[in-house]
Parts: structure tokens; C-alpha cells; sequence
């Protein structure tokens, strides 16, 4: 420049990146691929993925909904209107609004899980919760009751089983297709409280679902009748 040699600024010597469930792709060096699903931390230096995700706060506006393949630990709440999909566990250890929870692992809520009745949670194993008010409960496995459930819906492959034998179950629809184990069912005030066991709940669902069907052929049919006789 203006006829002198003008040096580049030194040049910082780069250190690896590859850090935990990383590798470098064979077919091309300079690209750093992740082994497993899950989510990326960088410390010192180094890119780590980790199956499992750890929320420090409340699952909000901040966050926005969680879909993967990993795990999930939250350390706070989870706000109405919002989405956990995971393939492994989920740790809540505070309260769920009306919020929509899948799991293919156990869930576990430390607080409860209460709302205007819009949340629901599906889980492949156990779901473990405080306390449950008018929301819903699938599990292919156990649900696992500390205090109370009030005009809630729980649908167990399992058993639905109290933790420490004080578990109260009133109003809504409790359905297992092993044992509800309660310490108090119902209420003095004659709460209409609906509890099935020994079904099994996928054949139960297909047996609905084949009840609309049917009446919305019948539906069909009279429609069609009505029609022909006109002419």
C-alpha cells in the first residue's frame, strides 16, 4: 500500500473444536458433524452435543417450544400454550399450564399440572405429578398420583398408583387397564367420578372411534333416504 508492505495482523492459531459426540466428516476435514441427536454447549473452546438439555427458567417466550431426540431437565415452570417433544425423559420441577407434553420416556412433574383443560400429556413410560386438575394423562405405563386428581382424565396401560397412600381421586375419568390404587375415591358432595379397570384403552379408543363412524354413516344414510324419496 502507497509502495510499503503493510503485514496482516497475526494470525490466532486455531484449536480444535471437536469436543463430546463430535467428529470430523472423512469425506471432507473442515466440517464438524454431531454423532447423536441432541444439543450443542461450547466449553473451552471445545463444540459438545448432550442428550439431555438443562433449562435454568421457566419454558416461556424466551425458550419456545422444545422438539428432540434428547432429554430435557426444567427448572421452572412451563407456561400455557406451549410444546415439549421429546424422544427420552422429561424433569418439570415446577408447575405445567396448559401445555402440550410428549415423551417416548417417564415424565416427571415435581409441582402440578393444572389449567382451563386445554394440556395434555402422552407418555411412552411412567408419568409421575404432585397433583392433577382438570387435564389429561395418557401413559403406556403407570401414572403415579402424590396428592390429588380432580376432574382430571387419566388413561393408564399400567396401574394408576398413589405415592405415599393418600392419593384422592374426584370427578373426571380414571381408566387402566391394570389397578387404580386411591386412598379416597369420590367425594360427600356426589361428584360423578368414572373409573374403569382391566380395559385395554387402545381397543377402547378403536371401539369409539368406530361408534362415530357409525353414526355419522347413519347420518349418511337417513340424509340419502330423504333424498330418493323426493323423486
Amino acid at each position: 500500500i502507497y509502495g510499503r508492505i503493510t503485514p496482516p495482523n497475526p494470525v490466532k492459531k486455531s484449536d480444535n473444536p471437536m469436543g463430546t459426540n463430535t467428529y470430523f466428516d472423512p469425506a471432507h476435514p473442515n466440517i464438524l458433524l454431531a454423532k447423536i441427536g441432541g444439543y450443542i454447549t461450547k466449553t473451552n473452546g471445545k463444540l459438545n452435543i448432550s442428550d439431555e438439555y438443562n433449562v435454568r427458567g421457566n419454558i416461556d417466550f424466551r425458550t419456545g417450544n422444545i422438539i428432540s431426540e434428547g432429554a430435557v431437565n426444567i427448572n421452572g415452570d412451563v407456561k400455557s400454550g406451549f410444546k415439549l417433544h421429546l424422544d427420552k425423559s422429561i424433569i418439570i420441577n415446577g408447575f405445567v399450564n396448559d401445555a402440550d407434553i410428549k415423551s417416548k420416556g417417564t415424565i416427571s412433574i415435581t409441582g402440578g399440572f393444572g389449567g382451563s383443560g386445554k394440556g395434555k400429556i402422552d407418555a411412552g413410560g411412567d408419568v409421575s405429578v404432585r397433583f392433577v386438575r382438570n387435564q389429561t394423562i395418557r401413559s403406556a405405563a403407570d401414572i403415579i398420583i402424590a396428592r390429588e386428581a380432580v376432574d382430571a382424565n387419566l388413561y393408564a396401560k399400567g396401574n394408576v398408583k398413589t405415592l405415599n397412600g393418600q392419593t384422592i381421586i374426584i370427578g373426571g375419568t380414571t381408566i387402566a387397564e391394570k389397578d387404580v390404587e386411591v386412598h379416597t375415591l369420590g367425594n360427600e358432595y356426589g361428584v360423578k367420578t368414572k373409573v374403569q379397570v382391566g380395559l385395554d384403552l387402545e381397543l377402547l379408543e378403536k371401539s369409539y372411534a368406530i361408534s362415530l363412524e357409525l353414526k355419522e354413516l347413519k347420518s349418511k344414510v337417513i340424509e340419502e333416504e330423504t333424498r330418493l324419496k323426493k323423486y
